[in-house]
């Protein structure tokens, strides 16, 4: 059992339904598609005080995922902030321009529109991977494919998210394994070590492949991958009136920004 999946059985919010658990998740996930900059952050702050205080996820852990998300999503915006224009259109982006360089026949220059514009795609993104995150770091998968199922998401496509959620996991832990041993054997060249790496995780993911077919057949597979149901608990309404109030005092604060 991974670290994740470990996490999403011992946490603190891990008795509340996970339709609750999963409209709460939505809800946030579409305010934060029109409202202000200012309230987005309130949401990715908020999320996190579930995530970290009532739910007990740990901090470094969250603090790595959102990490390695935001550099993901910081990798993204320099095609943003970053435009390029012939040179002999540079005085049509003086005002745009917050300095350039002239390469060639072009004009390449950081846009202050783009800058902007920037800052609020990462924020409104971060926002949005707060509150999936959310659902992913208390609600084992297997909950959150019935909640998929029952809101009428096709039986293939819930299937396929299973298989690619343990392959990731699969991947990951063949590939740690493979490079510390790379590592202990003296693997110091580390082109060659990581070609080796990559051969070797594409025969292993075409042999787990084989035992994942074979075992789906030997189990009587018959086109649906079944998983164990819970019986459903109660809504708590704490929570309940907790988060509605929350979303509320967003909504009166968008309005408020909306205004001024």
């Amino acid at each position: 059992m991974t670290s994740l999946e470990r996490l999403t059985y011992t946490n603190r919010l891990r008795g509340l339904p996970a339709k609750q658990k999963g409209l709460f998740a939505l809800g946030m996930l579409g305010l934060t598609f029109f409202t202000h900059v200012p309230v987005q952050m309130m949401i990715f702050i908020w999320m996190g005080i579930w995530i970290v205080v009532y739910a007990r996820i740990p901090i470094p852990f969250y603090l790595k995922m959102t990490g390695m998300i935001s550099l993901f999503l910081l990798m993204s915006l320099p095609m943003l902030v970053v435009h390029v224009v012939p040179l002999d259109e540079q005085s049509l982006v003086q005002d745009d321009s917050m300095g350039g360089w002239a390469i060639g026949d072009w004009f390449l220059y950081l846009s202050e529109q783009g800058l902007e514009q920037g800052g609020t795609v990462f924020v409104r993104s971060l926002a949005a991977v707060s509150c999936l995150l959310f659902l992913v770091l208390t609600t084992p998968f297997a909950e959150i494919m019935q909640l998929l199922r029952k809101i009428g998401c096709p039986t293939m496509i819930t299937e396929i998210l299973l298989v690619m959620y343990r392959f990731i996991f699969s991947f990951w832990m063949s590939a740690e394994q493979q490079w510390i041993a790379i590592q202990a054997r003296g693997g110091e060249r580390r082109f060659r070590s990581m070609g080796f790496l990559i051969a070797n995780l594409f025969q292993k993911t075409l042999i787990r492949y084989r035992q994942l077919s074979l075992g789906l057949a030997a189990r009587g597979f018959t086109g649906e991958i079944r998983v164990y149901q819970r019986p459903s608990k109660p809504v708590s309404k704490r929570y309940l009136l907790e988060s509605m109030m929350g979303v509320l005092v967003l909504l009166v604060l968008d309005w408020y920004l909306r205004g001024s």
